[in-house]
């Protein structure tokens, strides 16, 4: 657990559990899985929704995981063995193509997934096709685009300006971790043929270690915001945006905007 939670406290790693065990249970209650039915995870990575799913299905029922990442796949067969968990199959695959049949699944879950696919209409097409009829979606999302900048919780002086113009830049990129909110989820979702397709926002104040603003990349493949101002505006101002982020103080409360998205293929 180290590894994922580097540079994170006993304290901070606990209440981030936590947090994730939230999630985890208000999308599997969505789903209203039941004993006996096949659930897919997608995008299941080291298996969070997994193997919660694998306790509701009962010795009856099957969770099959996916996930684009063989790491991840074998991180969550490790656990399982360990667990000594039975009853989970893992596939290699992505959410806009999935390794499964038409009509073989009763419930699909997934968390902060589609956020980095590009094409999320096809995936939720993907998702209407490999369920059986009255089966169920049920997932999680950041909605980085309602995110405020920076400059809204700390004071940057004169770097504001600068930080106000990149944060408004990045919205305005062809970026799929910014190119959605609530709305485009349920109409992608309602688009590709689902029913009581429901998006409920949720906004919460998380406190963050400041230092880690400028030394965590944002996501997978994205540069620490030091090392990104750095590249762009020159070693003296990423320190000067340091020392102007570090006079904040130790933490930071940061408001962050989150979807759960349920519906039902007719």
């Amino acid at each position: 657990m180290r590894g994922r939670y580097a540079g994170r406290s006993e304290e901070e790693i606990e209440e981030m559990v936590a947090v994730l065990a939230g999630v985890r249970d208000r999308v599997l209650g969505a789903a209203d899985v039941q004993p006996g039915e096949m659930v897919l995870d997608v995008g299941a990575g080291t298996g969070l929704l997994t193997f919660g799913a694998r306790k509701l299905v009962g010795e009856t029922g099957q969770v099959v995981a996916v996930d684009i990442s063989v790491d991840a796949l074998y991180q969550l067969l490790g656990a399982a063995h360990a667990a000594g968990t039975a009853g989970i199959t893992l596939q290699l695959g992505a959410a806009e193509l999935l390794p499964l049949p038409d009509a073989s699944v009763d419930v699909v879950l997934t968390r902060s997934v589609l956020i980095y696919v590009r094409e999320k209409a096809e995936a939720a097409r993907e998702f209407f096709r490999v369920l059986r009829a009255g089966g169920r979606v049920s997932l999680f999302e950041p909605v980085n685009r309602r995110n405020p900048s920076l400059s809204t919780v700390i004071d940057l002086a004169e770097l504001a300006p600068l930080v106000d113009e990149r944060h408004a830049r990045r919205l305005d990129a062809a970026d799929p971790m910014l190119d959605f909110d609530a709305a485009d989820l349920e109409r992608y979702f309602v688009e590709a043929g689902f029913t009581d397709a429901r998006a409920t926002v949720v906004e919460t104040v998380q406190e963050t270690v400041t230092e880690m603003l400028l030394t965590t990349p944002p996501a997978p493949g994205k540069k620490p915001l030091f090392d990104a101002w750095r590249e762009e505006h020159g070693v003296q101002s990423a320190q000067r945006l340091a020392e102007l982020v570090r006079a904040h103080g130790p933490r930071v409360d940061l408001t962050v905007t989150q979807v759960y998205l349920s519906a039902r293929k007719p």
